[in-house]
């Protein structure tokens, strides 16, 4: 009920963007449960790197773009998990589906991120993970299952996020 409040006060009296807000967070929430399908990408150095890659660690993927404002304001909120688990098993990757290495250069050199950037992603990466609204957050177990997603950006998400890190631990 309160998640129809939040949607509904964001959109305004506009329900219909308020109910199509509503549906593609309940779709992404239907990706939970299952494999995370796998993608490759490239790094910042342009080195070619596949999610594969990552399994046995937890990771939280967080998709966005340079020009998003909450996705920006989202980044302050990750800081958090870069002390909270220090040395543990996690990768943080954020991934810009949107934008060419060198914007996103411009971006990093004043923003700093925690998570590692990844850009260019396989072609089907934002159909597979229903990202194309920004920014959506994953958090895949050791297993290379989704245990929790989300779409838009929240207050108080990374602490969300943190309480399903620390049950993949």
């Amino acid at each position: 009920m309160l998640f129809v409040l939040f949607a509904s006060l964001a959109y305004g009296q506009d329900t219909s963007m308020a109910r199509k807000f509503l549906e593609k967070h309940a779709t992404v929430k239907n990706l939970c449960g299952k494999p995370a399908p796998i993608f490759s990408a490239r790094t910042m150095q342009e080195m070619p790197i596949n999610i594969s890659e990552l399994k046995g660690k937890v990771v939280v993927l967080s998709v966005w773009t340079t020009t998003c404002g909450p996705c920006i304001r989202e980044i302050n909120a990750f800081k958090y998990f870069k002390n909270k688990y220090k040395g543990k098993n996690i990768e943080y990757i954020a991934i810009a589906p949107l934008d060419k290495q060198q914007d996103i250069k411009r971006f990093l050199a004043n923003h700093t991120m925690v998570f590692k950037v990844w850009y260019a992603p396989s072609p089907n990466f934002v159909k597979d993970y229903l990202a194309d609204e920004y920014p959506t957050n994953y958090v895949i177990d050791r297993n290379g299952m989704i245990r929790y997603s989300q779409v838009g950006y929240s207050k108080d998400g990374y602490k969300d996020i943190s309480e399903v890190v620390q049950k993949c631990m």
